[in-house]
């Protein structure tokens, strides 16, 4: 699945045809990953997962966007929209890039043809790497981590518990910490080549559901 730095370049870029304020629609667009640092012991409910469908996750963004329609011109609202629209496609058509099924294990394909077992938390040091190398980058600057610092924040997303997104163990200050930095390794599993084409292929995805929930009516236009 997408990590943090992924997911705020994909807002970033298709925000070049809203011109919402990109801090706020960063945040939103990491919101629902706050579940972890909260009360909240599932992604299942920030995730608005769909129960109904049997093979596989299905993000539900259709159920979001339905309940909050009246906020998406909100850019937390509107960058958490595009977060679930990013998992639900990274998850079928960008992961099996990388990762396959061995002997029931979930197994990493390295750049060499190696497939690792994804032990030790291995999958999730190699994203780090390529989420330093998106930061510098697309100049995704550090967040404020505290709500009343950060100029214009609304939200009253029912799924969120926002205790999990502000502070020192909030989501955001994580963020800061582990996906920033001048220090990068090249990660020997993910071509930094083949994440940006990813993430273009998953914008291009990305307005054309957009397209399809009417969004198009938010674009600058509004300001």
């Amino acid at each position: 699945m997408p990590s943090a730095r992924i997911h705020e370049v994909i807002a970033k870029k298709i925000n070049e045809e809203y011109g919402m304020d990109e801090l706020l629609l960063r945040i939103g667009t990491v919101a629902p990953d706050c579940w972890r640092n909260s009360k909240i012991s599932t992604k299942h409910t920030t995730h608005f997962w769909d129960f109904s469908i049997k093979e596989g996750q299905a993000n539900n963004y259709n159920e979001f966007y339905n309940k909050y329609r009246d906020n998406i011109s909100n850019p937390v609202y509107f960058g958490y929209l595009i977060h679930l629209i990013t998992d639900q496609y990274w998850k079928t058509y960008i992961d099996p890039k990388f990762i396959s099924e061995e002997n029931g294990n979930k197994v990493f394909k390295t750049k060499d043809g190696k497939m690792i077992k994804d032990e030790n938390y291995f999958g999730y040091n190699e994203t780090k790497k390529v989420q330093k190398m998106l930061a510098q980058k697309y100049e995704l600057e550090k967040f404020p981590i505290e709500k009343e610092d950060i100029l214009n924040f609304e939200c009253e997303i029912e799924e969120l518990d926002l205790n999990g997104l502000f502070g020192e163990n909030g989501t955001l200050n994580y963020i800061n910490k582990t996906y920033s930095g001048d220090s990068i390794e090249e990660s020997i599993v993910f071509d930094f080549d083949d994440i940006i084409n990813s993430i273009d292929e998953t914008v291009d995805y990305i307005k054309k559901e957009l397209e399809k929930l009417n969004i198009k009516i938010y674009k600058k236009v509004l300001g």
